[in-house]
């Protein structure tokens, strides 16, 4: 049986390897027929579709990025992220767990000190947006970008006392290493759905801040030309996002700083233990239940 997730530069996607390695040693076969869907909103996702057997830990589906899957005697689905995904697929509520992550918690790491007393994570398709780094480090908040090294993002989650959550995983760590979060939207390109799908496994309320939309020039001037740049020269559009990018500096950017230093007033979010520990060590006994189904 092969993993399947998706092999990006992310860092909610690049918890798999370490997660399933570390739980079914010696287990995959990267040639196999047979697949294991495991962490990430992915149920839908082309790539699974031809596989004789489809083994479901712990996935997500979200709407926006796939059509769902028609679940037929190919899938043996052992549990899903959420109960939205739950309800989207068709599925009986009692397969809803939690997001596979929450295996980490069974895992050894070396103790660290807290070093940051706020740490900000955003998704990966907003991070390039604007100078995030900059405005964390005028605001006293640690900056980690979800593509920095799995251990590294890991080890500054668990260095922090507080996390500011644009990227999902970076929330479900926190709440996974006890670490108090803040669930953040700074576009519209974050999807809302699997958010609700692992907070509502928790019984945890989504309530993201949300921060002032703000563009950095470069990024202005692209969208300008992607889509108006076969009507105006480049002379104008250039121009035109001079002129956008001189209002955002004036009136916009201003929002944004004080709306990240309104952050360290917000209430942090965090799972109820006796929550946790049920759905963890369930995950844990399903994924034991997977390897005897499957052994070799």
């Amino acid at each position: 049986m092969r993993l399947g997730y998706a092999d990006v530069p992310n860092f909610g996607d690049a918890l798999n390897p370490i997660i399933f390695e570390h739980f079914l040693p010696d287990f995959f076969d990267a040639e196999s027929d047979e697949v294991l869907i495991g962490i990430g909103s992915i149920l839908g996702f082309e790539q699974f579709a031809m596989a004789s057997r489809k083994v479901v830990f712990s996935s997500g589906y979200a709407v926006g990025y796939a059509d769902p899957p028609s679940i037929d005697e190919t899938y043996d689905i052992h549990c899903v992220r959420g109960p939205l995904t739950a309800r989207e697929l068709g599925l009986d509520s009692d397969l809803s767990l939690t997001d596979g992550a929450a295996l980490l918690r069974f895992m050894d790491f070396e103790t660290v000190e807290k070093t940051h007393s706020y740490t900000y994570i955003p998704h990966k398709s907003t991070e390039k947006l604007y100078d995030w780094p900059k405005v964390c480090q005028e605001n006293g908040i640690n900056y980690v970008s979800p593509e920095a090294g799995v251990s590294t993002v890991l080890k500054e989650i668990r260095r922090s006392e507080v996390v500011l959550a644009e990227a999902m995983h970076a929330a479900i760590v926190a709440d996974t290493f006890r670490i108090p979060w803040v669930p953040v939207v700074t576009n519209a390109r974050i999807n809302e759905f699997k958010w609700r799908d692992w907070t509502a496994s928790l019984g945890v309320k989504y309530s993201p801040q949300r921060i002032p939309r703000i563009y950095q020039r470069s990024h202005i001037e692209d969208g300008i030309q992607h889509r108006l740049g076969e009507f105006l020269p480049r002379a104008v559009v250039q121009v035109a996002a001079s002129g956008i990018d001189l209002w955002y500096r004036r009136t916009a950017q201003d929002s944004v700083y004080r709306a990240f230093e309104e952050l360290k007033h917000v209430d942090p979010c965090l799972s109820e233990q006796k929550i946790f520990d049920k759905k963890s060590s369930y995950l844990r006994e399903v994924i034991h239940e997977i390897e005897k189904t499957y052994e070799k």
